[in-house]
């Protein structure tokens, strides 16, 4: 780890140990959980031999998602699952390193009724319907602290309808405004613990003869169990998601959590666990599915795992479908019921061979060495055929198999839009072209399609990934292009011939005032210069001409640009006796004219005095210093007049705007970041439409399923030994399903080698959501078995050599779909979303 980093890590660790006690009276403050988890994952990265960095520096800190549409601080934002809560010491580290905000500051206090130190932002509504005149109507609202107990809610409303608690039956309502899941009244409980967002619940009345039918074990599980977040010990997303996915499979959870593996545990199997694999995974289920926890800690199966696989004992990250085979074969031998496995020889047949009845012999064999509650649901039945392309001879083997492994049938073209900057924005306007080519042909081949379209040669054009009006990746090797997401921002620059030796294309970035920070915009600009020392004068002429061409007229709004009473709005801190009367807002908006001493104190404060230029913007020089960072320093050109500085490749320039001058012209900052779509992206647009409602869009994972069952003849590194003609023969081979399992998890193969590197397949797989499977079986099996229901997804986000995983997954008690990252949850409504380029591995249930 490089020095930079190990300081900030240790520092940061220092003081998040020293300051992790709620204290009353201290000042706290809030931090968008996404960003938290970025900068937690870059500061914990290992750093290869090469000095590499697999996670990127974070960008500034942004807790905008942690505000409404109403600039509003959100009232139902919960610690640790909406944002992280760090001391002022951690904040002001932080925040020197990487600025941003808004900053959201709170005092701790006492809560009323306990003794927890709240947020006193932490509320929330409960709306309660009851049945009334054939529908449900709102009876009342009421307001409670996070930290009230939720036996509170039958407390407040025994007192409105003058009923004894123990009578009040309350229940969730559903999307469609029906009953769904009973309450439990928890005594000590608070409602931090279970609920995530202003709810509505349906509230009726027992009779006191009335009692529960459900068993004492059930009823301890809450409305919530399940939505459960794993904590990430440092890059084990793929762990979290292969878990996530497993603890949502429902036949393997009920067998753990009704205690029947105990009956079946194998402590002298030598290739199991001794049993610890089964008890710790059994211990996660019961914790994972009580409805008593937020969040659980994955470090102790991770520890029974790397005790017996030293592969999984390291902090590197792996794929998360050698993790879900790898887990399910290792409760297998756990739970084996075989307690001596016998030698048995494999057998195979040849020619005309009685399939049904080698089938039969191989599976009894198998089971005469595996027997376990694993087997019976997740082992289902492969025949593998070799033909030998030589004599004919044909081998028939069958294998058991507990995942599909399906190859993806890719696209032959790639396809994407791409914004085309030119040379000079104030000639050329810019472009936004949908471009299709040749997968084959690369990279060269894609530009040389763009310049069909645009015009512009294809030598030319740099094409670049823009993240945050920031060019975030160069593509210039067929790496780089192979690993291109839909989600990209591909801009191609039009770049102006120049000696590479000699002079340097600068980046030219945008800034604005939004409220009390700055923001890039637009799409950034680049300047030749040549490497060397610059004289200052030199240098405004070179750059206020490049600016002019970069920001649309801004010559003549330059012109329209008096001195005058503007009215600007500001964020200003509310006063103590506001912030009574609104907890749930830090900031107001107020709009104002401001005075002459007020306007002349923002002109120094950002550094816009009179001056040669026009008071329009300032321009800043970014350098970078030995950690990596840029260091801005605004440069005042007549101070600086006659001097010079040094050109080199790492520097950068930024053009930050005057507030007023904006506040004059808002239009402004959208027409900088304006493009005209050519007429092939409303083309495409219109064919997805299309796509999209003939439920067509994507590749069908059926094409999947029909090219893995396909025959093809094995490379010369893979040939096989026909026993005929004693010799390795490129045979041809095909697969065929015989027998399919209760619970089929099928591995879309995005990773694929390529002669010297590795890269991953980014299409776009349309899988159902009932998959059914009659079409790929053998005659033997029954149909009525060929019926599958989805219920889990392990997504990879980015590029094979790192990224990110995650997981969708169907909570088996309440039918909803949610998105499990780490240990944040979110539900999903939309199951048209589940569909993306990053699902990596399908669970589907027999229905």
């Amino acid at each position: 780890m490089s020095k930079s980093l190990f300081e900030e890590k240790k520092h940061v660790t220092e003081l998040l140990s020293k300051h992790s006690e709620q204290i009353c009276g201290e000042f706290w403050y809030m931090i968008e959980k996404s960003w938290f988890n970025t900068w937690k994952r870059y500061i914990e990265q290992k750093i290869n031999q090469n000095e590499e960095l697999r996670f990127a520096e974070p960008k500034e800190i942004n807790n905008f998602p942690l505000f409404s549409s109403q600039n509003q601080l959100k009232n139902n934002l919960i610690q640790d699952l909406d944002y992280v809560a760090v001391h002022s010491k951690v904040w002001e580290y932080l925040y020197k390193i990487y600025s941003g905000g808004p900053v959201i500051k709170y005092v701790i206090q006492e809560a009323q009724n306990n003794n927890e130190n709240i947020n006193e932002n932490k509320l929330m509504y409960f709306y309660y319907y009851k049945f009334m005149n054939s529908k449900y109507q709102l009876i009342t609202i009421i307001q409670f602290r996070l930290t009230n107990k939720v036996s509170d809610i039958w407390d407040q409303i025994s007192n409105i309808i003058q009923t004894p608690a123990k009578l009040i039956r309350i229940y969730l309502m559903d999307k469609n405004e029906k009953k769904s899941h009973e309450l439990i009244n928890f005594t000590k409980k608070t409602i931090l613990h279970y609920f995530k967002e202003d709810t509505k619940l349906i509230f009726d009345i027992a009779d006191s003869s009335n009692k529960t039918t459900l068993n004492p074990i059930i009823e301890q599980q809450y409305m919530y169990a399940g939505l459960t977040g794993i904590r990430n010990i440092g890059n084990s997303c793929w762990f979290i998601s292969a878990i996530q996915c497993l603890l949502n499979t429902q036949p393997l959870c009920e067998y753990f959590l009704t205690q029947k593996h105990l009956l079946d545990i194998n402590t002298t199997n030598p290739l199991g666990m001794k049993g610890q694999l089964a008890a710790c995974f059994s211990k996660m289920c019961q914790d994972y599915w009580s409805g008593n926890y937020s969040i659980i800690s994955m470090q102790e199966l991770k520890s029974v795992i790397g005790n017996f696989s030293t592969q999984f004992k390291t902090n590197d990250q792996f794929d998360s479908h050698e993790l879900i085979t790898f887990l399910i074969d290792a409760l297998h031998e756990d739970l084996n019921r075989i307690l001596k496995k016998p030698y048995i020889e494999e057998i195979t047949g040849k020619n005309n061979v009685d399939l049904k009845k080698l089938a039969k012999e191989s599976l009894s064999n198998f089971k005469k060495r595996n027997d376990s509650f694993i087997c019976d649901k997740f082992q289902g039945l492969l025949l593998n055929k070799l033909k030998c392309t030589s004599c004919d001879l044909i081998s028939y083997k069958f294998e058991p198999m507990m995942s599909l492994s399906i190859p993806l049938v890719t696209k032959k073209n790639n396809e994407y839009d791409v914004v085309v900057i030119p040379i000079d924005r104030s000639i050329e306007p810019i472009m936004q072209y949908h471009v299709t080519s040749k997968k084959s042909e690369g990279l060269k081949g894609f530009l040389k399609s763009l310049f069909g379209m645009c015009g512009i040669e294809g030598e030319s054009l740099q094409l670049t990934d823009v993240f945050g009006s920031s060019i975030y990746k160069i593509h210039n090797t067929e790496r780089s292009f192979e690993n291109i997401r839909k989600s990209d921002n591909l801009v191609a620059y039009q770049i102006p011939k120049y000696d590479k030796y000699n002079e340097v294309l600068i980046p030219i970035y945008f800034y604005y005032l939004n409220g009390t920070q700055d923001y890039r915009f637009g799409y950034p600009g680049r300047i030749k210069l040549k490497i060397g020392e610059i004289n200052y004068d030199e240098f405004f002429k070179l750059l206020n001409e490049k600016i002019y061409e970069l920001l649309p007229n801004l010559e003549e709004y330059c012109k329209n640009f008096e001195e005058g009473n503007f009215e600007i709005i500001t964020n200003l801190k509310i006063n103590s006796n506001e912030q009574n009367n609104n907890n749930s807002n830090k900031f107001k908006k107020n709009k104002r004219i401001l005075n002459q001493e007020e306007k002349q104190e923002l002109y120094e404060q950002y550094g816009f005095k009179k001056s040669k230029f026009t008071p329009a913007y300032k321009i800043s020089i970014g350098k970078q210093n030995f950690s990596g960072r840029f260091e801005e320093e605004f440069i005042d050109f007549e101070s600086k007049s006659n001097t010079t500085f040094l050109i080199h490749e790492k520097i950068r320039i930024g053009i930050k705007l005057n507030p007023i001058f904006t506040d004059k012209f808002p239009q402004y900052i959208n027409l900088i970041s304006k493009f005209n779509k050519h007429e092939s992206v409303n083309i495409y647009q219109e064919k997805v439409k299309e796509l999209k409602l003939k439920n067509k869009f994507g590749i069908p994972l059926e094409l999947c399923i029909k090219n893995f069952l396909q025959e093809e003849q094995l490379s010369d590194n893979n040939e096989w030994f026909c026993p005929s003609c004693k010799k390795h023969i490129n045979a041809i081979k095909k697969f065929s399903i015989w027998d399919l399992p209760e619970i089929l998890i099928i591995q879309l193969k995005r990773f694929q080698n390529n002669n010297f590197f590795r890269s991953k397949l980014q299409s776009l797989i349309d899988f159902p959501l009932v998959l059914d499977m009659s079409d790929y079986i053998n005659d033997n099996l029954n149909l009525s078995r060929c019926k599958y229901q989805l219920f889990a997804i392990s997504n990879h986000d980015g590029a094979f050599n790192g990224g990110h995983y995650y997981s969708y997954c169907k909570n088996f008690k309440s039918e909803n779909w949610f998105k499990y990252n780490d240990s944040v949850i979110s539900e999903i409504t939309d199951l048209g979303s589940l569909k993306t380029e990053s699902a990596y591995i399908l669970l589907y249930q027999r229905i």
